[in-house]
Formats: structure tokens, C-alpha cells, sequence
């Protein structure tokens, strides 16, 4: 229902328009009335009404003048004026105010019925026009959200580091490289956005919303204020939400895209310490030293001897063990990475065949970061390791049997002698060898860990790295025949597996 105040300094007058029209049936509601100005600008200060019906000729303060207050105070009523035959040149003038109407006394009940369905239309396509604005605000802000955020993230992510527009591109979202900068990065989950609560005096440099999390960019003369304020909104909210802070680095896409991996890595130490809310990769960067070794070490024996053994309780009691004392030491989330990659590097030489080359180094850190970052408690993250392990014994019995073993020795050769095929992946070699190409794929990534296309690009980046080493050939000529084309997408897949460019590589 739509508002209505009534202003009139006579009482009968004030009863003859609440009785006039059926103000129910015509969409508003006869709030108050009043019968001087003041009292008018009282009620309007106390409650905003919709219709304003007022009399133009009253003591103290006239109808006129009251139409002018009204304006000048920024209300945006509708205004309809009462007046006699003798102030109809008067009423006229009021229409300068923003006046909807005039109705001429003795009061009309058409009149008066079209005047208030005037007054609703009115009412009903400002509103639609604010709705519509407010639409259009929205849909540009979260455009421009999006851009940023796409931005961002290829920054963030490693995707745009090479190129040499994007310290330009920094700088336009006003980034300045000469600055330092902190990283934060929220819980994925959370269900509560600090955005909501953030005092209005603090100033984000960018605002980032990623599939990996929520980041805000800070300036680093901001970070005790900024700090000290998300700790305190964090304590204060239920145990599902977590912070982690980067250090200090500078404005720059390679410092950023640093600054992107410590805060994601500390944030995991909330395995570690559950009942902080806020971790801060400067108290943690000095805990690289894994407190206890010596102890952590004698889990990963007893962990190795069950997994040659398929001894799933041995291993459940090692890995069990080895979290206990992780927490129990308070060490860093550093310790629980390294001894992931061991049980990681154990699981793959468990499953490895005779003619797989794995990855490496790089390939147990990413995959052990994966695995952490998925799990919600050390328990969640327990359960996780000890489905992929029992998965890994059942794949490595199944395909320990001559056909399973001859069908992936078969595609190993195609890939090892057509590497250098452009076109070389799933389809050529379902093709080649008369498969269903979604049953050789599932067959293959069960047997080695890896799908196809990724084992095709690891055995092409180890012959690439040979070329590189032997010094002979140009980076166009390395590409070439390794079977890509993309200058730009060749040095982008090499510098994943062996963290530097291909130009760097063959320089040192």
C-alpha cells in the first residue's frame, strides 16, 4: 500500500477527503493527517509518505510555502494541492514545485479518484524507472567485476606473466609496482563475505573472486589496520571461516603471482591449528624446519612398509600418527606438505610401470597441495589419502595382468614414436588400435594416474628438455619437433613442468 498524509487546518474538510474516494481499493493507505505545515514537515521527517494532499490556504505556513520545504528538504512525494475558485492563479504557481495536481473546493469525488490513480501511476513508473537504474548500476558493476576478476585471476594464476601489457594493465586498475602489497585469501566456502561488514574507512586496492577462493589486495600501509580488523570479524564468526595473509611484495605481476601462492599455502595451516582464524605467512616462514623429524620419519617407514605390504590398517595407523604429531608439535603447514609428497612419491612408485616416466618434484608438490586444499580437517584430508591409496593397490593388481599390460605398453610405443605429430592424442590412437576412445582413456588413466593427454605433453616436454640440452637446435626448431606450433603455448606447458621458460633453460 502506498502512504498518504492529509494537511488541511479544517477539520471537516480532512473528513470529506478520507471519505470521498475508496483509498483501499485505489492502492493507498490514509496514514495521518494534520491540519498546519509544521506539524506536515514533522510527519514527513519521522516517515516518508507517498501522496502528500494539503491545502494551500492555512495559517502559520501556507500551502505554497510548504511545497517548497518539502522540495527543499528532498522529499519526493507526490504533491496534491486543495484549493477555492479565488486561489486557482495561486494554485497554478505551485505547479513550479513539482505539484501533481490542483482539486478545485467543494471537492469532487471523480475528480478527486483521478487525480489519486494519477498520483499511483506516477508513483508506480518512478519506481520502475529507479528498478530499472538500479539494474542497470548492478549489471555494469558486476561486469565490471567480472573484468577485473578475469584479470586478475590470469595474473594471480600464472596465465598472463609474460606478457608485456600486463604491468600496464596493473597500473590502469591502479596498482602501483613501486607499492607493496598483501595478499588475502578467504575460506572457499565460507558463507559470510567481510565485504559486508568492512568499515567504510578502509580502502581495498582490488577485490578478487576466484573458483580457488575470495582475495583482497591491500596496501601494506594498510595491513595493521586492515589485520588486526579481519581477525577480529573472523573471531567472531563460526569455525568455518579462515584467513590467510601473504607477505609484503611489490606491485608488480610476477611479486603478485607470489604473493597468490603464501596466501593460499598458509591459509591450509588451518588443518594445523583449527582453532585460529587468521594465519599470517610471516609468523610461518621461519617454520620450515620440521619440529620432530626424527619421529615423522619413523611414520613414513612404517607407512612405506604397509604400502608394500597393501597393509591398509598399518597405513592408516602411520598416516594417523604422523598428523597427530604434526599438530601435537605445532610444526607448519611446510611439514605437512613434505611428508605428503613422501606418501605421494611412494603411492606413484607403487603404481609406476617399468616404461612410465613421472614428472617429477613439481607434480607430488601440486598434488599435494590439491589434496590439502580440498579437505576440510586433517581427518577429511586422511580419508581422502587412504581412498586414492586403496584405489592405487586395486588399479595396480587389475593391471598387473599380462592384457591390461600389453594394451598400455601398446599406446606408450604409439605416443613414444608419433610424439612429434601435431596432431597426435585420444582420437588418433583409439583410431590406430580399434578402441572405443572413452574406454582406452579410462583405461589409461586408471593404469598410469595421468590421462593420455597429459602423459603425451609430459614425454614431449622430456624430449624438448633433451633438445634444449644438447644445444643444437633453435627454441622454433625444439618446438617443432616436439609437435607444437604456438611459440607462446610451448613456453607456457614447458616453464609448468620445469618452473623457467625454454629460452631460460637453454641459457643455463
Amino acid at each position: 500500500m502506498r502512504s498518504v498524509l492529509l494537511v488541511d487546518d479544517e477539520y471537516f474538510i480532512r473528513v470529506r477527503v478520507r471519505k470521498c474516494v475508496d483509498w483501499q481499493a485505489l492502492g493507498f493507505d490514509m496514514v495521518a493527517d494534520c491540519e498546519s505545515g509544521r506539524e506536515a514537515l514533522e510527519l514527513l521527517e519521522a516517515h516518508p509518505f507517498d501522496l502528500v494532499v494539503l491545502d494551500i490556504s492555512m495559517p502559520i505556513m501556507d500551502g505554497l510555502s510548504l511545497c517548497r520545504e518539502i522540495r527543499a528538504r528532498g522529499y519526493d512525494s507526490q504533491l496534491v494541492i486543495l484549493t477555492g475558485y479565488d486561489k486557482f492563479e495561486y494554485a497554478k504557481s505551485a505547479l513550479s514545485f513539482g505539484v501533481l495536481d490542483y482539486i478545485l473546493k467543494p471537492i469532487d469525488e471523480e475528480e478527486m479518484e483521478q487525480v489519486v490513480k494519477k498520483a499511483r501511476e506516477r508513483i508506480d513508473r518512478k519506481e520502475s524507472l529507479e528498478h530499472q537504474r538500479a539494474e542497470h548500476l548492478l549489471l555494469k558493476s558486476q561486469a565490471e567485476q567480472m573484468k577485473s576478476d578475469i584479470f586478475f585471476s590470469s595474473i594471480l594464476t600464472d596465465s598472463f606473466l609474460e606478457r608485456p601489457e600486463t604491468a600496464e594493465m596493473l597500473c590502469q586498475y591502479g596498482v602501483d609496482p613501486k607499492e607493496k602489497y598483501r595478499l588475502i585469501c578467504f575460506r572457499e566456502e565460507a558463507s559470510v563475505r567481510p565485504e559486508t561488514a568492512l568499515p567504510p574507512d578502509i580502502c581495498l586496492a582490488a577485490s578478487i573472486s576466484l573458483p580457488q577462493g575470495a582475495f583482497w589486495l591491500i596496501r601494506e600501509e594498510e595491513r595493521q589496520r586492515i589485520t588486526a580488523w579481519l581477525k577480529e570479524w573472523a573471531e567472531q564468526l563460526p569455525s568455518e571461516c579462515f584467513l590467510g595473509i601473504s607477505t609484503p611484495h611489490s606491485g608488480t605481476p610476477e611479486q603478485l603471482h607470489l604473493a597468490y601462492q603464501e596466501a593460499r599455502l598458509i591459509f591450509q595451516q588451518r588443518l594445523l591449528d583449527p582453532a585460529r582464524r587468521a594465519f599470517c605467512y610471516d609468523d610461518y616462514v621461519s617454520g620450515r624446519q620440521i619440529i620432530g623429524f626424527e619421529k615423522l620419519r619413523n611414520f613414513k617407514a612404517s607407512f612405506n612398509e604397509g604400502l608394500r605390504a597393501q597393509n591398509l590398517e598399518q597405513i592408516d595407523a602411520a598416516v594417523s600418527g604422523a598428523f597427530g604429531h604434526l599438530v601435537a608439535e605445532r610444526n607448519s603447514i611446510f611439514g605437512l606438505h613434505l611428508f605428503l609428497e613422501n606418501m605421494l612419491f611412494e603411492i606413484q612408485r607403487l603404481t609406476l610401470h617399468a616404461n612410465n616416466e613421472w614428472l617429477g618434484d613439481a607434480l607430488f608438490r601440486m598434488q599435494a597441495f590439491e589434496l590439502i586444499n580440498s579437505s576440510d580437517t586433517l581427518e577429511s584430508l586422511k580419508n581422502q589419502l587412504l581412498e586414492t591409496i586403496a584405489h592405487c593397490i586395486s588399479q595396480k593388481n587389475y593391471f598387473a595382468s599380462s592384457a591390461g599390460s600389453l594394451l598400455i605398453k601398446k599406446v606408450e610405443q604409439i605416443v613414444k614414436d608419433n610424439y612429434m605429430d601435431a596432431n597426435l592424442g585420444l582420437s588418433a590412437i583409439s583410431r590406430a588400435l580399434s578402441l572405443n576412445a572413452s574406454y582406452l582413456s579410462d583405461a589409461f588413466r586408471r593404469f598410469h594416474g595421468q590421462t593420455l593427454s597429459q602423459y603425451i605433453t609430459q614425454v614431449r616436454m622430456a624430449k624438448a628438455r633433451d633438445l634444449l640440452l644438447s644445444g643444437e637446435l633453435s627454441l622454433v626448431e625444439v618446438m617443432e619437433q616436439v609437435g607444437y606450433s604456438d611459440p607462446y603455448y610451448f613456453s607456457k606447458r614447458f616453464k609448468k613442468f620445469y618452473g623457467v621458460p625454454p629460452s631460460a633453460y637453454k641459457a643455463n
